[in-house]
C-alpha cells in the first residue's frame, strides 16, 4: 500500500479508491472549453458542486440536493481515473475497476495532481493558491480477506474486540467505528470510519475509510504536496496500526 518509501507495503491491499484534493483559497473562473482541451482523451461531464471542506472532523463532503452543476468531471478512457475541477477545488482520484486491478500507488496519483494543477494554472490569469488539502483512501474488506460479517471484524481491526462482559447479547448485526486523530502539526488530522456496506456487486464488505485533512504548508503547490506526503504517511501507518497481523498476512505485507 505504499511506494517503497520505508512505509508498510502490501502485495494485495484492499484499497478500492484513492482521492487527492486541494481546496483553493480563492475562487477561480472556470472556462470549460479551455480546461477540457487539457484533457483531450477524457470524457467530460458536469456534476453538482461540492461544498467547501472545513476544519470539522469528517471524511466526506457530499453535494447538496439543490447544488448546481458546476464541477467538471474528466474521466479517462478506462473510467478508473478522474480529474475534478470546480471554482474552489481540484481533485484527482482512482477507483478500482476489475477485481485483479492493481492499485496504481500514491506516487502515480501525486504526479497526476501536479499535472492537473499545471494545466489549471495555464488557463488562469493568476496562479491558484492552495488552502485545505485532503487525501482519502477507501478500503473494502470482504470474503477474500476472510471477512463475511460483523463477527469477523475483530480479526481485521485491532480496535474492535467484539467482546461483552457477559453472555446476554448475541453477536452484533453491525460493527462500526469512528476515530479522530490529531497529527503533531496544528490544524492537521486523520479521520477513520469503518462499517459494513454493500459493494457495487451487492456483496457485503467491511469499509474502512481513512481521510487526512489539513492546511497546506504554504501558498504554493509545494505546500499542498508537502501536506499530501504527510497525509499519505499517516494513512498508510495508521491503516497498519488499526489492522491486525492476521489481516496483514492475508494482504501479504512485504515490509516489517
Amino acid at each position: 500500500m505504499t511506494d517503497g518509501t520505508g512505509l508498510p507495503e502490501y502485495e494485495r491491499p484492499p484499497v478500492v479508491e484513492v482521492a487527492l484534493t486541494v481546496q483553493l483559497k480563492e475562487s477561480v473562473p472556470i472556462d470549460v472549453d479551455a480546461l477540457a482541451a487539457g484533457w483531450p482523451e477524457c470524457e467530460l461531464s458536469m456534476r453538482p458542486l461540492l461544498p467547501q471542506m472545513g476544519t470539522r472532523p469528517g471524511v466526506f463532503e457530499r453535494p447538496d440536493d439543490e447544488s448546481e452543476d458546476g464541477r467538471l468531471w474528466l474521466a479517462a478512457p478506462d473510467g478508473n481515473r478522474v480529474t475534478q475541477i470546480q471554482h474552489d477545488r481540484l481533485a484527482v482520484h482512482w477507483t478500482k475497476g476489475q477485481p485483479d486491478e492493481n492499485y496504481p500507488r500514491f506516487s502515480s496519483l501525486r504526479a497526476a495532481l501536479v499535472d492537473a494543477w499545471e494545466k489549471l494554472d495555464s488557463v488562469l490569469d493568476d496562479t491558484p493558491i492552495p488552502d485545505i488539502c485532503q487525501v482519502l483512501y477507501i478500503n473494502h474488506v470482504g470474503a477474500e480477506s476472510e471477512w463475511e460479517g460483523p463477527e469477523d471484524t475483530r480479526d481485521i481491526l485491532t480496535s474492535w474486540r467484539g467482546e461483552t462482559s457477559d453472555d446476554f447479547l448475541p453477536a452484533p448485526v453491525v460493527s462500526a467505528a469512528y476515530l479522530h486523530f490529531h497529527m503533531p502539526e496544528p490544524g492537521k488530522w486523520l479521520d477513520v470510519e469503518t462499517g459494513p456496506i454493500r459493494d457495487d456487486n451487492d456483496e457485503p464488505v467491511l469499509a474502512i475509510y481513512l481521510g487526512a485533512r489539513g492546511q497546506a504548508s504554504s501558498e504554493q503547490l509545494e505546500g499542498a504536496l508537502e501536506f499530501m506526503d504527510l497525509a499519505h504517511e499517516w494513512i498508510v501507518r495508521g491503516f497498519t496500526s488499526l489492522t491486525t497481523q492476521k489481516a496483514h498476512d492475508i494482504w501479504r505485507r512485504k515490509q516489517r
